[in-house]
């Protein structure tokens, strides 16, 4: 029991916080390579009548292939944000698990339906987009839940299972612009979640590398 406490009080596992530390220092080494670049031959900073900021935004279609206990999980969803000088973005995600999964017990027999999902912030930097192919970074970090649930749930006795998670997924990504209103986005990454306390699934379980397929539509010129 002390050691479920102990579990349930550290929500920030130490995975996720050295996952998170990884892509705070690969922002800022990608925002100090950006300011480098474009220091050649500027005009002098100054406090009115700057640089411009062009504001737009995007949103599209997001697919994500990863893991979960050892069986492939496909992970889909949506994602939105709004752009800053078409580079910085910040904004929203959503995705849930569209395959079937079952968690099955060896010593019961049971069968458990097995329902992922989470979403909340979405942020990154896009490196050079004027290219054709350019690359960036990118970061999302959710609130979730791990739903088990017994197959047939009106004739078993079990009882289903329910965790509330922390989801952290970094990843690095590549870009091809197809048009001024359509990209599309492949990413690889990293699933870091925490917050799992039952007897069927551990946090590792749920952890996983993961690939992402994104098509975004916006105004990207």
């Amino acid at each position: 029991m002390e050691g479920l406490l102990l579990r349930r009080g550290s929500f920030f596992s130490t995975q996720v916080k050295r996952t998170f530390c990884l892509f705070l220092a690969l922002l800022l080494l990608s925002h100090l390579l950006q300011a480098q670049t474009k220091a050649r031959d500027e005009d002098p900073k100054v406090l009115f009548g700057g640089e411009k900021i062009d504001i737009s935004g995007f949103g599209g279609i997001v697919v994500e292939f990863g893991a979960i206990g050892g069986s492939a999980a496909i992970v889909n969803g949506g994602a939105g944000a709004a752009l800053f000088n078409r580079s910085l973005f910040l904004g929203g995600y959503g995705l849930s698990l569209s395959n079937s999964i079952q968690n099955i017990n060896a010593q019961t027999g049971i069968s458990r339906e097995v329902d992922f999902a989470h979403g909340g912030l979405y942020a990154g930097y896009v490196f050079f987009p004027h290219k054709l192919l350019h690359f960036g970074i990118s970061s999302k970090l959710g609130w979730g839940v791990l739903r088990l649930t017994p197959e047939n749930a009106i004739l078993s006795s079990a009882s289903p299972v329910s965790d509330n998670l922390l989801v952290f997924t970094p990843q690095l990504e590549a870009e091809v612009n197809l048009s001024y209103w359509l990209k599309v986005n492949a990413g690889l990454g990293y699933r870091a979640v925490s917050g799992v306390d039952n007897s069927f699934y551990s946090q590792k379980d749920l952890s996983s590398p993961s690939f992402t397929m994104s098509f975004l539509f916006g105004w990207f010129k």
